[in-house]
């Protein structure tokens, strides 16, 4: 039996959240999800548009996870790697990745001498972007026995690596996103510690 938990960050600032799972002795499934990673222009602007390599995954610029102030597993750069494996990705697997899930959209043309990567329809500002945490440690587990667990984001500040080039803005404001997780209930955390 699993309970699933909606939190919302420990401590949001524009260039900083931290969350903090609070799972002593407990078993924390290693799907952790991120949702309403979203901006605000700060002129408000409709018109901006994220860039298209990485859709609203752009404000993160990395991604770590602790257990108490041991550093477990990170992404740096992770605007820049995010829009990398969107690059390297096939067709069918950009489908899946598409706006309603990531605010991300590339579509790629091929014919027998090229390769294409155009905009298509780049991704307004009102879409929420929500995802599975993608570090290593995370995808080769199933369980995490850590205590003390933090999810901490660093958030991408420069509107040159978020937003296309038309109507962007000078400056934007990160909104707080929330962490989902899940727990198990009817497993003894000492019986797998040990």
């Amino acid at each position: 039996m699993q309970k699933v938990h909606i939190i919302d960050p420990h401590s949001h600032t524009q260039l900083r959240s931290e969350f903090r799972l609070n799972n002593y002795n407990t078993i924390i499934l290693t799907n952790l999800r991120l949702s309403d990673v979203s901006s605000v222009p700060v002129n408000n602007n409709p018109d901006s548009k994220y860039t298209y390599n990485g859709g609203v995954m752009n404000l993160i610029k990395k991604l770590t996870l602790y257990s108490g102030n041991q550093q477990l597993d990170t992404i740096s750069n992770f605007h820049k790697w995010y829009g990398f494996k969107n690059l390297i990705s096939t067709q069918s697997e950009t489908d899946g990745i598409k706006k309603p899930n990531t605010a991300s959209v590339l579509n790629i043309a091929t014919d027998e001498t090229n390769i294409t990567q155009s905009a298509g329809d780049i991704p307004a500002i009102n879409f929420n972007g929500k995802f599975n945490v993608p570090l290593p440690i995370l995808e080769t587990n199933n369980d995490l026995f850590f205590n003390d667990l933090r999810l901490v984001i660093e958030w991408n500040s420069e509107p040159a690596t978020v937003y296309a080039v038309a109507n962007r803005p000078a400056s934007f404001t990160v909104n707080p996103p929330s962490l989902i997780y899940s727990e198990y209930l009817d497993k003894d955390y000492n019986e797998f510690k040990n």
